[in-house]
């Protein structure tokens, strides 16, 4: 009996080791742009966040010096106020005087459109740094919600079609990984 029990275990085990590699082709690349991922497709893509910039730096622990595009450096506080995890969707708007670049129009959570609204109205007319996947992307002076219900922010670019279709297409596959439909987890 003790025997037979010790195979059932191992058996068992090796299963459960086993169950990451299980991958299937049908799996491996299925996500659709409503946030819907497979349990094997976890890792967020074009992630984006916005930060207070910080004039005088004071060297304390929650202060990180960032390198522009220009090479310029600035310093942000790396506890961002708003990230892709607010972000439900993102759509682009074509600028008529230009048609390879973009503004992005942003759709926020009920938490993220709180946490907006009050980044913009603690840095009324001071710009945030806007991150993509922690890399300097554009400064911005970040407009508050014009009333309770409104849930779409516009983020004036211009961002060149690359960047604004990675974030577009990428805004509600992350908001489903950073917050995951509690009855799709099993």
């Amino acid at each position: 009996m003790k025997h037979l029990l010790l195979i059932f275990g191992a058996v068992s085990l090796a299963f459960l080791c086993g169950c990451d590699n299980l991958k299937t082709d049908e799996n491996e690349d299925s996500f659709d742009n409503k946030g819907e991922s497979s349990i094997f497709d976890k890792k967020p893509k074009y992630v984006i966040s916005f930060h207070e910039i910080i004039k005088y730096p004071r060297a304390s622990d929650i202060e990180k010096p960032i390198d522009t595009l220009d090479g310029k450096k600035i310093y942000i506080n790396i506890n961002q106020f708003v990230h892709s995890s607010d972000i439900m969707d993102a759509r682009l708007i074509k600028l008529p005087n230009n048609k390879d670049y973009y503004n992005l129009r942003l759709r926020f959570s009920r938490s993220g459109a709180i946490r907006w609204h009050s980044m913009a109205l603690n840095f009324k007319g001071r710009e945030v740094a806007m991150l993509l996947d922690g890399n300097y992307l554009t400064s911005l002076i970040a407009q508050p919600l014009e009333d309770d219900e409104d849930e779409w922010v516009v983020i004036r670019g211009p961002f060149d079609a690359v960047t604004a279709r990675g974030i577009m297409h990428n805004a509600a596959r992350n908001y489903g990984i950073y917050s995951p439909d509690p009855d799709k987890l099993f």
